[in-house]
């Protein structure tokens, strides 16, 4: 008999530099994500528990009983979705959000295209004292301490070898905050098995750095759909996605058969506002790197305009919230925002659209 489903929150707490590179780089210097996506979450959390419970043949390989077979499968293969740990929880700002192309530390002149009756925006701020031009926003509204160490091999001529001068990028474990926290979601039985797990390492180079302490616990927030006045329903991705056609084509949206089918009705994406990237990574069980993916990246919003002069049905609308859009989700992929978002915003002095909520 499979558990309800439900929901946890992650802590992860860094004690050593972690490297979260997601692709191979041209140059010499290998960067890295400034935050944990979830597909290294459930990379980390499934070594974790393989770690504690099965052994490491010769080979490497680890030795499982079927019974401990079958439950890595259902922890790591379907039935558990990992989200991205974010530095503080702070989420990344959606792409719908513009503001001043120079900005200082008031934050007070954006405002959310998602919430403009015409999804549109200006090209300069109409506060007549202001006229700076209009530019979209994304990224981090709080980023971790990043350090780069650079490493050399000199000949006897008293140059760097070819091949062998590089730099790494890592997040600091001694600067900034330095706990990424998130959400894992899936039936409760196997959430108990996960809790149990205490210490993880993330990122490349393993045995030498990337360790972390992490903790779970109950999850209070509830899903809250992002609704209009117009029943206009605003997805927010806080995690990149994967999105194709029915041929398999990639998708700067989500497909409208997908969201009809979920929310049960018809659904149309009547504005998106995104960007592509692209995600690769490193297979450390094959010792193979992975195939690049071409995703849409966190903070892609996407407005979805039921069919006729109805709204969504409610629970439907929470279900796709848990559940999360396109391709390969249970790897971290698709996940979105559980909130309302908006910011406080006066673009002029008789701007209707102010906002109470907060970055």
């Amino acid at each position: 008999m499979t558990s309800a489903r439900a929901a946890k929150a992650v802590m992860l707490k860094l004690a050593e530099p972690a490297q979260l590179a997601t692709l191979a780089t041209s140059d010499q210097l290998n960067r890295t994500e400034t935050y944990v996506p979830g597909w290294v979450v459930r990379g980390a959390l499934a070594n974790a528990w393989l770690t504690q419970h099965a052994v490491r043949t010769r080979t490497g390989r680890f030795d499982l009983e079927p019974d401990q077979r079958k439950q890595f499968v259902s922890l790591f293969e379907g039935n558990v979705r990992f989200s991205p740990l974010y530095a503080g929880g702070q989420l990344p700002v959606p792409l719908s959000v513009f503001g001043h192309k120079h900005e200082d530390a008031d934050l007070s002149h954006r405002f959310d295209a998602a919430h403009e009756d015409d999804f549109t925006h200006p090209e300069v701020c109409p506060v007549d004292q202001c006229r700076q031009r209009i530019e979209g926003k994304r990224g981090l509204a709080a980023t971790p301490s990043v350090v780069t160490r650079s490493s050399v091999v000199v000949g006897q001529d008293g140059t760097a070898v070819k091949g062998l001068l590089f730099s790494r990028a890592s997040l600091d474990p001694r600067g900034g905050d330095t706990t990424f926290t998130g959400v894992i979601e899936g039936p409760s039985d196997l959430l108990g098995v996960l809790t149990s797990l205490s210490h993880v390492r993330i990122g490349g180079r393993r045995t030498a750095q990337g360790g972390a302490a992490v903790n779970f616990e109950e999850l209070t927030q509830t899903p809250e759909p992002d609704v209009l006045k117009n029943g206009t329903l605003l997805l927010r991705l806080v995690a990149p996605a994967i999105f194709v056609d029915d041929q398999g084509r990639s998708l700067p949206h989500p497909s409208e058969a997908e969201l009809s089918r979920v929310l049960g009705q018809q659904a149309t994406v009547a504005k998106a506002w995104s960007r592509w990237e692209r995600i690769g990574g490193w297979h450390v069980a094959s010792g193979l790197p992975k195939h690049t993916e071409l995703a849409v990246c966190a903070g892609s919003t996407f407005a979805i305009s039921p069919g006729g002069h109805g709204s969504f049905d409610r629970d439907k609308v929470i279900s796709l919230l848990g559940r999360g859009l396109g391709l390969r989700r249970h790897e971290g992929f698709g996940h979105l925002r559980q909130s309302p978002f908006a910011v406080k915003t006066q673009l002029s002095e008789g701007n209707s659209m102010l906002k109470e909520t907060t970055l």
